[in-house]
C-alpha cells in the first residue's frame, strides 16, 4: 500500500489549533500538502496565523517572517483601502465563501505576483478567522496587457491613418501625432523633431512630463544629442532604436533628464522618411518596461510609415487628388480610379483586338470582422489583403478597392477563358493563402467573385464593373467561389432590389411579427423563457424565414428600426401574458450589432420596455460575440447601463464567434448560449462534448447560466442533464410558434398535474 504523507507537526495559534482540531485530522494534511498557497488569518487584525509551503514557495517568504506579517504588508500602499474594505464585507453569510480577484502582491524579492483569492469564513473560540486559497493570475494578467498595449497601438494607427487625408499642414500633422501617441496610445509623452539642413528641430510635443519644446529646442540647441543617444543613432542610421528599460542604461537616463523628460521606464526613436532620406524621428516614452517589442514594434512602424507618407504628400492639391482616387486604408486605388484605368486597358485592348477580364472580390462576412475587431482591427486585416492580392493581381497598378471588403482586379491580357478559370482555381484568390493574423489570432478569411469579360459583357468600363457585380451577386446567392457573368444574372440584381423595396414596405405596413420558442429549465423541466424570434408574414410570400431576410435588413441598415419595434412588442407580449394570468416570463430578443452601435441604443431600449414593464421588465437581451471584441470598453460601458436596468444579458452562438477568454470576465453578462453545431454532435464526438462540457464549467464558475441550443433529440437532452446544462430550447420541446399557440402552450404548462414529471408531460401531450 502507498502511504499517505503525513503532515509536519508545528506550533499553531490556538485559535488555529483549535479549529484544526475541530476538522479533524484531515484538514492538516489538505491545507500543507495543497499545491495552491493557502492561508489562515484574523479577519479584524489581517495578520497570517497559518500558512501552507505552497505559499512560502510561491512569495519567499520563511513561515516566520509570514506569521509576523499581515495582508497590508505583503500588498503595495496603493491598495490598502481597498484590503480594508474587502476585510469589512459580510456578503458570505450563506455560503461562506467569497471570491475577490485581481490582487496585486508583492514577493519577498519585490517582483509583483497578481493574484485571485477565494476565502471562507473560520469561527474558533469566538475569534473570527478566514481561510484563504490563493490562484496566480499572473501570466493572465500580463497577456491582457500585451493585448490592451496592441489594442492602443493599433488605436494611434488607425488615427495616423485618418490625418493622412485630413491634415491640412505638417504643423496639424505633427501636433495630431504626439496627440494620439498620448492620449490613445498611453504614452507619457510623444514629440517629433525634423532635419533643418544642419539643424535638428523640434515641431511638436504632447504629454505631461515635459516642460514643452522650448526644453526640448533649448536641449538640442546647446549641448546637443550625444552621438550614442537613441535619436542620434535613428537618425544616423535610419533604423528604429528601441530602450525597454532605461534604468539599466544611465547614460540614456541622463539624456532624458537633459529633454526635460522624468518618471519613464522605455523609449522609442523611430525615423521619419521622405523618399529614402531621414528626414525626422518620432520619439515615443512610456512610464513602463518592455513596451517596444514584437508587434507593438510592427504598429509603430506603421504609425511613423504613415506620418512619412503625409510628410512627403502634404501639399493641399496633391492631397485633394489623393481624397479623389485613392483609398486611404490600403493606398490602393479607388473605384473612381479603377474606371480611368480601365478605360484605358479597354482602349488598348481594343487596338490589338485583345480580351480582358475584370474580377470584383468580396470579402464574405467582413462587416462581421469590422464589428468584431473594431474599425481599426478591420483596418489592418484591410492591409494585409491588399498586400497579398497584389502579388496574384500582377502590381497596385491592377489593383483597387472597390468599397468596403470589395476589391476590383483587372487582368489586362487574357489569352483564353480556360486560362483565367484555371488561374482561379488558385486558393489565394477564394482563401486568400491562409488565415491572416491580427493581434494574436488567427483571421480565415473567405472570398467569393464576379467576373465580366471585354468586350463580350460590355465595352464601357462602367458596364464591365456593373456585369462583374451582377457576377458576384449571383456566386454569393449560390455559395460558388466564383461566376462569370450571364445575361440572366442581371435579373438576379433586380430581384434583389426588388426585396429590399419589398422589406421597406413591409416595416413601414407592421408586416413583421414575433413568434417565440420556449426554453426549459433542465433540471425541473419547465419552462423557463422564451426567445422572441423575428418572421416576416408577408402577403405575397406567407411567413419568410429569417435567414432570407435578416441579412438584407442588416445590409439596409433596416434592422435598427425593426429591432427597436421587436423590443417594444416583446415588452407589451409579457405585459398582456400577466394581464391573462400566466406567470411572468422572461422574452429574450436578439439584438443586431449595427443596433448596440447606436449611440442611443440605451435609452431606446428605456423607452421600450420602461413604461410598460415597470421595474422588473421581464425582457433578456441576446447579443452576439462578434460585437463584444470591436470596441471592448465602449461595449461593455454600454452593457453595463442596460444591466442596471435590471435587463440580463446573454452571449449567443457562444464558441463561434471571434472572443477572447481574458475578456469574458469583465464582460456584464448573465448567461451563455451554446451554439447550436455543437449540440448537434453531442451524443457521438468525444470532442465535442469535451467542448461542451469546458464551456459548461467555465460558465458555472463564473456564476453565468448556461443555455443549449438546437436541442433535437433525448440523447442529447441527456448528456447536456449528465454535463449539468441549466436550460434548454429547440424542436424536442418545440419550434418557434405565434403567440396565440405560445400562449396556449404556457398554459398547458401550468395545468400539468403537479406530481407529473413535467417534460415528460409536456412532451407526451
Amino acid at each position: 500500500m502507498v502511504q499517505r504523507k503525513q503532515p509536519r507537526h508545528r506550533a499553531q495559534r490556538p485559535e488555529v489549533t483549535a479549529f484544526a482540531r475541530a476538522c479533524g485530522p484531515g484538514f492538516e494534511l489538505l491545507f500543507e500538502q495543497n499545491p495552491l498557497p493557502m492561508w489562515i488569518y484574523s479577519a479584524r487584525t489581517a495578520r497570517f496565523l497559518e500558512v501552507n509551503e505552497a505559499a512560502v514557495q510561491a512569495y519567499g517568504y520563511s513561515r516566520n517572517e509570514f506569521l509576523a506579517k499581515s495582508l497590508y504588508d505583503i500588498g503595495p500602499p496603493d491598495e490598502r483601502e481597498r484590503l480594508r474594505a474587502e476585510l469589512g464585507r459580510r456578503d458570505c453569510r450563506r455560503t461562506g465563501f467569497r471570491r475577490s480577484q485581481g490582487w496585486r502582491h508583492l514577493r519577498k524579492d519585490g517582483s509583483t505576483l497578481w493574484v485571485d483569492i477565494h476565502s471562507l469564513d473560520l469561527h474558533s473560540r469566538g475569534a473570527p478567522m478566514r481561510l484563504a486559497i490563493v490562484h496566480d493570475i499572473s501570466e493572465m494578467k500580463r497577456s491582457e496587457e500585451a493585448v490592451a498595449r496592441l489594442y492602443r497601438m493599433s488605436t494611434v494607427l488607425s488615427g495616423v491613418n485618418g490625418l493622412v487625408v485630413r491634415a491640412r499642414s505638417h504643423e496639424e500633422l505633427f501636433r495630431e501625432a504626439c496627440r494620439l501617441a498620448v492620449e490613445k496610445g498611453g504614452f507619457l509623452l510623444a514629440w517629433i523633431l525634423v532635419v533643418d539642413g544642419d539643424r535638428l528641430r523640434p515641431v511638436a510635443c504632447h504629454g505631461s512630463v515635459t516642460a514643452g519644446l522650448d526644453t526640448i529646442g533649448a536641449a538640442l540647441q546647446g549641448r546637443g544629442l550625444p552621438a550614442d543617444s537613441p535619436v542620434a543613432v535613428a537618425l544616423r542610421t535610419g533604423q528604429p532604436v528601441a530602450c525597454n528599460d532605461i534604468d539599466r542604461q544611465p547614460g540614456l537616463a541622463a539624456c532624458c533628464a537633459q529633454l526635460g523628460v522624468s518618471g519613464v521606464r522605455s523609449s522609442l526613436a523611430q525615423p521619419l522618411f521622405v523618399g529614402s532620406r531621414v528626414a525626422g524621428c518620432l520619439c515615443l516614452y512610456a512610464g513602463e518596461t518592455g513596451v517596444f517589442t514584437g508587434e507593438e514594434m510592427k504598429l509603430l512602424g506603421e504609425v511613423a510609415g504613415d506620418i512619412s507618407y503625409s510628410m512627403e504628400f502634404i501639399s493641399r492639391d496633391e492631397k485633394l487628388d489623393y481624397i479623389a482616387f485613392y483609398d486611404p486604408v490600403t493606398h490602393l486605388a479607388n473605384r473612381s480610379l479603377l474606371t480611368e484605368r480601365l478605360a484605358q486597358f479597354t482602349r488598348a485592348a481594343r487596338e490589338v483586338r485583345q480580351q480582358l477580364a475584370v474580377l470584383l472580390l468580396d470579402l464574405q462576412r467582413f462587416g462581421a470582422v469590422n464589428t468584431a475587431l473594431g474599425r481599426e482591427g478591420g483596418d489592418a486585416v484591410l492591409k494585409a489583403v491588399a498586400e497579398r492580392l497584389q502579388g496574384v493581381a500582377g502590381g497596385p497598378a491592377n489593383l483597387a478597392r472597390v468599397s468596403g471588403g470589395q476589391f476590383g482586379i483587372v487582368v489586362p491580357a487574357l489569352k483564353t477563358l480556360e486560362e483565367l478559370t484555371g488561374t482561379l482555381q488558385d486558393p489565394v484568390w477564394w482563401n486568400l493563402g491562409g488565415p491572416i493574423r491580427h493581434g494574436g489570432a488567427e483571421l480565415q478569411l473567405n472570398a467569393r467573385l464576379g467576373v465580366a469579360i471585354f468586350p463580350d459583357d460590355g465595352d464601357e468600363p462602367e458596364t464591365l464593373l456593373r456585369n462583374a457585380e451582377a457576377a458576384l451577386q449571383q456566386a454569393k446567392a449560390q455559395g460558388e467561389r466564383f461566376l462569370l457573368y450571364t445575361k440572366e444574372m442581371t435579373a438576379a440584381i433586380h430581384e434583389r432590389h426588388s426585396l429590399e423595396l419589398r422589406l421597406r414596405r413591409a416595416q413601414a405596413h407592421g408586416e413583421f411579427v414575433l413568434y417565440y420558442q420556449p426554453k426549459l429549465s433542465i433540471p425541473n423541466g419547465r419552462i423557463c423563457g422564451a426567445e422572441a424570434l423575428i418572421r416576416w408574414n408577408s402577403p405575397e410570400l406567407g411567413v419568410v424565414p429569417p435567414a432570407r431576410f435578416i441579412p438584407v435588413l442588416e445590409d439596409m441598415g433596416l434592422i435598427v428600426e425593426v429591432g427597436r419595434q421587436a423590443l417594444r412588442e416583446a415588452a407589451d407580449a409579457v405585459m398582456r401574458w400577466s394581464a391573462q394570468g400566466l406567470a411572468p416570463l422572461p422574452v429574450s430578443v436578439n439584438v443586431s450589432p449595427l443596433q448596440l452601435r447606436q449611440a442611443d441604443f440605451v435609452q431606446t431600449l428605456r423607452d421600450a420596455i420602461g413604461a410598460r414593464a415597470g421595474r422588473n421588465p421581464h425582457i433578456e437581451l441576446e447579443v452576439t460575440e462578434s460585437m463584444l471584441l470591436g470596441d471592448t470598453d465602449a461595449v461593455i460601458r454600454r452593457l453595463r447601463r442596460v444591466r442596471e436596468m435590471g435587463v440580463p444579458i446573454a452571449i449567443d452562438d457562444f464558441g463561434t464567434g471571434y472572443s477572447s477568454l481574458s475578456y469574458l470576465p469583465k464582460l456584464p453578462i448573465d448567461a451563455v448560449k451554446i451554439d447550436r453545431s455543437f449540440i448537434t454532435g453531442l451524443a457521438d464526438n468525444a470532442d465535442t462534448m469535451s467542448i461542451v462540457s469546458t464551456i459548461i464549467s467555465l460558465a458555472h464558475s463564473m456564476g453565468l447560466r448556461v443555455i443549449a441550443e438546437g436541442v433535437e433529440t433525448h440523447e442529447q437532452l441527456r448528456f447536456l442533464r449528465m454535463l449539468k446544462c441549466d436550460e434548454m430550447q429547440g424542436f424536442l420541446i418545440s419550434k418557434s410558434l405565434p403567440e396565440h399557440e405560445f400562449v396556449a402552450l404556457l398554459r398547458r404548462m401550468q395545468q400539468a398535474p403537479a406530481d407529473a414529471p413535467s417534460l415528460g408531460w409536456l412532451l407526451a401531450s
